[in-house]
């Protein structure tokens, strides 16, 4: 087996699938779905919410070592300065408890035209779909989800390398608009990651 490079990290099937389908890729085990080898990258979906996200990040350690996690995926947008179909690189994290201290998301930053960078990301365990939360939370953060906080988190405490980039895909407000947009903004990631997994596999980013 070729050494791992890196694993890149999604939430659900819908989100990695574009992904999945331009690279040439097995599953790690006969009949498992979670986790899946693309040469010299993982490719592992996390399920959604915190506690299934963090259990893959444990996972990636124990089980092969993986030094370098890149979070990707799709995110609601907090502020009306991002758009449907940016992709985003998250600088820190914070978690449903807004009292606690964020979590900065120490991977290098990779400089890419159309890429936004800095963004600050807050993860639930629930979709918010509320315009009042939205407001409270555009004052914490820049986009939401459901997964990225536990990424960052149990990744600092395991000492990996971790990377995250979303691209947004609503405006956090209702389901109907997540849903039209999934595909085409997972496709978008896909396109991104494809673009630049020489850097995403990396252990510099070349500025």
């Amino acid at each position: 087996m070729n050494p791992i490079a890196a694993a890149l990290l999604y939430a659900t099937p819908m989100e990695a699938a574009p992904l999945l389908t331009a690279m040439a890729h097995v599953p790690v085990a006969f009949g498992q779905e979670s986790l899946f080898l693309a040469g010299d990258v993982l490719v592992a979906l996390s399920g959604m919410g915190l506690a299934p996200a963090r259990a893959m990040v444990a996972r990636l350690s124990e089980e092969w070592a993986v030094r370098r996690i890149v979070n990707v995926g799709v995110a609601g947008s907090l502020t009306d300065a991002l758009a449907v179909g940016d992709v985003v690189q998250v600088s820190e994290t914070f978690g449903p408890d807004a009292a606690r201290d964020g979590v900065r998301v120490d991977g290098p930053a990779l400089r890419a035209p159309g890429l936004r960078s800095g963004a600050r990301l807050v993860s639930r365990n629930a979709p918010v779909f509320d315009a009042a939360l939205r407001v409270r939370l555009s004052g914490q953060a820049d986009l939401i989800d459901m997964e990225g906080y536990a990424v960052a988190d149990e990744c600092q405490r395991r000492g990996i390398e971790c990377l995250m980039f979303k691209t947004v895909s609503d405006d956090a407000c209702d389901r109907a608009t997540l849903l039209a947009n999934l595909d085409r903004t997972s496709r978008r990631m896909a396109a991104f990651v494809l673009d630049h997994l020489t850097h995403l596999k990396a252990r510099s980013f070349v500025p």
